[in-house]
C-alpha cells in the first residue's frame, strides 16, 4: 500500500471545499471518508466512503448527504462501489422538517431485491406509507398479494397492481393471487 495523500480545493473566501483522500492514485481510506465535500460555513454536506477507487463501506453508509441543518438527507450502502445491504434497506432518505424517513430502498448486488417483504416503500410527510413495491432481482413481483400498492395519506390504499417476474399480472391471475389472500 502506497502512502496516502490528501487533496483540497477551496472556495473563494478560503474555506475547504471539498477533501479528496488517494493511495496509489485511487480513492482509498480506511477511517473514515475519502471525499468529503463542504458548503461554504464549514458544514459537511457530503461524504463518500472508498476503498481502493470504489464507493464501499461495510459498517455503515458509503454515501452520506446532509440539509444544511446538519441532519441526514440521504445515505446509501455500497459494496465494491454496488448498492448493497443484506439487513436492511440500502438507499433511505429523510424529510428535512421532521427526520421522518421519506423513502426506504432495499437493494442486494445494485438489484431491488428484498425476500421478506417489500423492496421499497415511500412515506407522507406525517409518515404514513404512499407506495410499497415488491421486487425479487430487480424484477416487480408478488406471489400472495399485489406488487404495488399505492396509498391515500390517510392511509387507504388507492391503487394496486398485481405482478410476476416483472410481467403485469392478466384478470385470471390477479383472481388466483387475490383469491388466496382472502
Amino acid at each position: 500500500m502506497g502512502k496516502p495523500k490528501i487533496e483540497r480545493e477551496y472556495y473563494k473566501n478560503g474555506q475547504i471545499w471539498i477533501e479528496y483522500y488517494y493511495v496509489n492514485r485511487k480513492l482509498h481510506r480506511e477511517d473514515g471518508p475519502a471525499i468529503i465535500f463542504y458548503s461554504s460555513n464549514g458544514k459537511i454536506e457530503r461524504e463518500l466512503y472508498h476503498i481502493n477507487g470504489q464507493l464501499h463501506r461495510e459498517d455503515g453508509s458509503a454515501i452520506i448527504h446532509y440539509y444544511e441543518n446538519g441532519q441526514i438527507e440521504v445515505e446509501q450502502y455500497r459494496i465494491k462501489g454496488k448498492l448493497h445491504r443484506e439487513n436492511g434497506p440500502a438507499y433511505i432518505s429523510y424529510f428535512e422538517e421532521n427526520s421522518i424517513i421519506e423513502i426506504e430502498s432495499y437493494w442486494i448486488n445494485n438489484l431491488r431485491h428484498n425476500e421478506n417483504g417489500h423492496a421499497y416503500i415511500e412515506h407522507y410527510e406525517n409518515g404514513k406509507i404512499k407506495e410499497t413495491v415488491y421486487y425479487l432481482n430487480d424484477k416487480c413481483h408478488r406471489q400472495d398479494g399485489p406488487a404495488i400498492i399505492e396509498y391515500n395519506e390517510s392511509g387507504e390504499i388507492t391503487k394496486e397492481e398485481y405482478y410476476i417476474n416483472g410481467e403485469e399480472c392478466d384478470i385470471l391471475q390477479e383472481m388466483v393471487i387475490r383469491g388466496l389472500r382472502e
